[in-house]
């Protein structure tokens, strides 16, 4: 990181000589080669119109021009002579303004200056110069000039790059603690004030913690999953075991449909681990359109009849109500809440709508034993279940409400648990409304667990 620094000051010093040397050869033309008007300093100025005035009449002063160019040389100290106008030491410009009874200069390497004069009458014109320069810099003097511009611009370059030096050096150690395996690395955004470099910290720490959380997530779903596939695996052995020690035909074809009621468990359980993880790292955003919510409930509803049993399930307010959403996706969302309803229900299951211009609430309530309020918070992660029992029957696979939480996030709606007037649980959905414009949903689309992962692909 600390060559960045040297380059950046090294950097900057070349540009400091290149605007140097540039502005010195725009001086140069400026002064010889474009100059469309004389000029001087103000200090030379009253001097020049003076001899311009002397020079415009020299009879009056009854000198010739040779005795005018001695007298002028005697007054100023400097090299006086007469020179035709094509004399190679002047450049165009020059002729010009001198043709026009202007006097003009001539500025050369070091500054050094030779000042031109036009004389009334004559066919010459009158060079002052080269002026007499000062003594040059000595030895000692460059070299100290060259270690304070060195120190100036140095000092410049370091001070304006010493933020991004300390930036850069924090992300190297971060990342490379990130690479060890120490997630926990950040930047230490304390020391950065400036406000350009400071989005760029906040950036890199809130990507470190998003690959944390993914990575902590990974390895409790990895966790979940073994300890998921633990259980069935066990009853299989079992099966396999009494199978192995049945005696009779039926006992054999018992043992046979355990063992196939633990592989569709099984079946369940990857298509539902599939559709969670497309849902919850596939998919940005779904393609919506209208979805009639009186059909998509009585075809879910028909699709549960196995769960149903002496259950009684209300419909009630949904009227033409329509929603937007993937339709797919909606059904499974609809599907997993009433299938959980059911499951906890002792006699009663109700769904029930609101409507406003933009929203529609969907009730879904039992009058099961509820959900406390601490676990609230929980219900939506991944493998909770509410029940110390881990039977198929009572306490499903895990991720079906996770599922919830995630197509609905993706739809931008809302989820909330509350209590029900029925005594257990209600589960709310806010879900955008749409115009009464949708195709009715077929039940074998509503079925089809297929549909819901080619859905979920589609949307991803």
């Amino acid at each position: 990181m600390n060559r960045i620094a040297l380059r950046f000051t090294v950097g900057v010093l070349l540009a400091f000589t290149a605007a140097s040397m540039t502005w010195t050869g725009f001086i140069y033309w400026r002064a010889n080669i474009s100059m469309v008007e004389p000029w001087q300093p103000p200090s030379e100025e009253l001097l020049f119109k003076l001899l311009e005035q002397a020079l415009s009449h020299p009879k009056a002063h009854h000198l010739s021009a040779e005795e005018l160019a001695q007298r002028i040389e005697q007054s100023f100290g400097q090299p006086t002579r007469l020179i035709s106008l094509d004399d190679p030491s002047l450049f165009e410009a020059h002729r010009h303004l001198l043709h026009e009874g202007k006097s003009a200069f001539r500025l050369d390497q070091g500054f050094i200056r030779t000042y031109y004069f036009p004389i009334e009458g004559e066919t010459r014109v009158l060079a002052i110069g080269p002026t007499k320069s000062k003594k040059p810099l000595t030895p000692i003097q460059f070299t100290a000039f060259l270690i304070i511009l060195l120190l100036v611009v140095g000092g410049t370059g370091l001070f304006i790059s010493l933020p991004v030096m300390r930036l850069m050096n924090s992300m190297e150690k971060a990342a490379i603690k990130i690479m060890n395996g120490d997630l926990s690395a950040r930047i230490d955004s304390h020391w950065c004030i400036n406000k350009d470099i400071a989005p760029l910290v906040d950036c890199f720490n809130r990507m470190a913690e998003h690959n944390q959380e993914l990575f902590q997530k990974h390895q409790y779903l990895l966790q979940m999953i073994a300890h998921e596939l633990r259980t069935p695996a066990s009853r299989m052995r079992f099966g396999l075991e009494m199978l192995a020690m049945a005696t009779s035909d039926e006992q054999k074809e018992d043992r046979l449909q355990a063992l196939d009621a633990d592989l569709d468990e099984l079946d369940a359980f990857v298509e539902e681990l599939v559709a969670f993880n497309r849902i919850e790292y596939g998919v940005s955003e779904v393609r919506r359109s209208a979805v009639p919510l009186a059909a998509l409930f009585e075809t879910e509803r028909s699709a549960l009849v196995h769960l149903v049993g002496g259950c009684a399930v209300e419909l009630t307010g949904m009227g033409d109500l329509s929603v937007q959403a993937e339709p797919r996706l909606l059904a499974r969302v609809i599907r997993n809440l009433l299938a959980n309803a059911l499951r906890h229900a002792k006699a009663h299951v109700k769904v029930s709508c609101e409507a406003t211009e933009a929203h529609v609430r969907i009730h879904v309530d039992d009058d099961g034993p509820g959900i406390p309020r601490e676990a609230r918070a929980h219900i939506f992660e991944p493998f909770t279940r509410m029940e110390a029992s881990r039977s198929k029957s009572s306490g499903g696979l895990g991720l079906g409400l996770a599922i919830v939480q995630r197509i609905v996030r993706l739809h931008g709606a809302t989820i909330e648990i509350a209590d029900a007037p029925l005594g257990g649980a209600r589960f709310t959905l806010d879900w955008p409304r749409a115009a009464n414009a949708a195709p009715k949903a077929t039940r074998d689309e509503a079925d089809d667990p297929e549909s819901d992962l080619e859905a979920i692909e589609e949307a991803g």
